[in-house]
């Protein structure tokens, strides 16, 4: 071994000047490479893992924005169902608050599975989940609002058809009491305007 490396030093001391210059050069080049492949290896790592995180980050807020505006609209639709007196629009309101609960539902499975493709917290998790049940109970309870609603809506115009109804049979019952009374009355002036004077309060 020590003869081989003996043997190698003479070569390279009777290589002239310039092939050591060369060979040195070589080296120089080779090292240069092996550098240049390493490091452009670890920045394409560095340029995927970056790329993965701003496509996570980015989906994540806008996944989160798109939920917070479906369920605020939620919200407003599900108190705009009381102030209604329609009963068809009361109808066409409750669908579309459903169409928007589906929406929502939708949207929070969404974000479940991004959540568990980016291998999020488990507190992140649990937050989702909580929306989750929050929605199913908005679900459940403007559903009975619907119903609660939609029911006084019905007794409201029984009610309001009923009174129109016996106002009017009451004016006419009052007409006829009037032309029966002054029927009866036509011979005494005095006694016709009397009656006309007690039907007419």
């Amino acid at each position: 071994m020590v003869k081989s490396m003996m043997k190698l030093n003479n070569k390279v001391r009777n290589l002239s000047v310039l092939a050591r210059m060369y060979s040195g050069f070589g080296f120089l080049c080779l090292v240069i490479l092996l550098l240049g492949i390493t490091n452009l290896s670890m920045v394409k790592s560095i340029s995927n893992a970056s790329s993965k995180m701003s496509d996570d980050a980015f989906n994540t807020q806008l996944k989160s924005n798109n939920l917070s505006i479906t369920v605020l609209l939620l919200g407003k639709k599900v108190a705009d169902l009381v102030a209604i007196t329609d009963s068809k629009l009361l109808a066409a309101s409750n669908i579309d608050v459903q169409k928007n609960i589906s929406v929502s539902l939708e949207q929070i499975e969404n974000l479940k599975a991004h959540t568990f493709e980016f291998n999020h917290s488990q507190e992140i998790s649990n937050y989702i989940e909580k929306i989750y049940i929050n929605i199913k109970e908005i679900e459940a309870l403007s559903a009975h609002m619907y119903e609660l609603h939609s029911t006084n809506l019905s007794v409201s115009n029984l009610v309001r058809d009923g009174l129109s109804s016996l106002l009017l049979t009451s004016s006419e019952i009052k007409q006829r009491i009037s032309q029966t009374s002054r029927t009866k009355a036509s011979n005494d002036i005095y006694v016709s305007e009397l009656v006309t004077a007690v039907i007419n309060r």
